[in-house]
C-alpha cells in the first residue's frame, strides 16, 4: 500500500466527498470502459443502493458464486479478489479504511481491500 492511497482516502474523509474513484497505476482501459463507470454511477444514483468499495477491475481468486445486483448493468456481488485495478470508495468506505490505521499494517492494497470488508479467505 502507498502513502498516496491512503491520501486519497484521507481526502475524501476531510473533504466530505461522497465518493472517490481510485485508478491504479496498471490499470489498462478496454475500449467502453469508461462508458461503464458513468453507467456504473449513474445506476448506483438510480438505486440509492448502500455501498463501501465497489471494485472497478480485479482478479477473482476461487471459484465462487457472484450474484448480479438488480437494478444494476455490470455490478456482481464479490468474494476474494487480488490484483485491484481500480475502485470506487465512498465517504463510510474511507472512514473504514482509515480506522484500522493502514500505516500500521502495511499491506497491498489488493490484500488489504478484502481484509478490512471481510472477503479474505484467511479472516
Amino acid at each position: 500500500m502507498k502513502a498516496g492511497e491512503i491520501g486519497i482516502w484521507q481526502d475524501v474523509v476531510r473533504l466530505g466527498l461522497s465518493r472517490v474513484i481510485v485508478f491504479e497505476d496498471d490499470l489498462r482501459f478496454t475500449e467502453d470502459g469508461l462508458e461503464r463507470v458513468k453507467e456504473v454511477l449513474e445506476d448506483l444514483d438510480g438505486s440509492k443502493m448502500e455501498w463501501d468499495l465497489i471494485y472497478l477491475g480485479r482478479k477473482k481468486q476461487a471459484d465462487q458464486e457472484e450474484t448480479w445486483v438488480t437494478q444494476h448493468r455490470h455490478l456482481s456481488t464479490v468474494g476474494y479478489s487480488y490484483w485491484t485495478l481500480g475502485y470506487i470508495l465512498s465517504n463510510e468506505g474511507a472512514r473504514r479504511l482509515l480506522d484500522a490505521k493502514p500505516l500500521e499494517v502495511l499491506l497491498p492494497v489488493d490484500e488489504y481491500l478484502p481484509i478490512m470488508f471481510d472477503k479474505h479467505p484467511n479472516k
